[in-house]
């Protein structure tokens, strides 16, 4: 995804910006959506038991962390500047995925 998301920005064919934006933060908004359905198919598998929603907003936390740290590497190591509009992305692809998982699970 991301690197699909590197090439259609990179296409002459891409001139407006609002979809070059969008492009932009799909790779965030896409890990912030797949990370927490990974938890919870894996976690009954390796624990033989349903994961609890004060645990899976743990996950969500370590998860939102990651991805913090993941932006910080980014900029020290690409000389590019903080995107904070990555990381608004992975949180909001965070909180649908909790309001998702209350709402499923009650």
């Amino acid at each position: 995804m991301w690197a699909l998301t590197i090439f259609l920005r990179q296409t002459p064919a891409i001139h407006h910006d609002t979809l070059r934006f969008l492009l932009g933060i799909a790779p965030n908004f896409g890990v912030g959506l797949l990370l927490p359905m990974l938890l919870v198919n894996v976690y009954p598998v390796l624990f033989k038991k349903e994961i609890s929603y004060r645990l899976f907003l743990y996950g969500l936390g370590m998860i939102f962390l990651a991805l913090f740290l993941s932006e910080v590497l980014h900029v020290l190591l690409s000389d590019s500047g903080f995107d904070i509009f990555d990381l608004l992305a992975s949180l909001a692809a965070l909180s649908m995925m909790a309001w998702l998982y209350q709402k499923l699970n009650g």
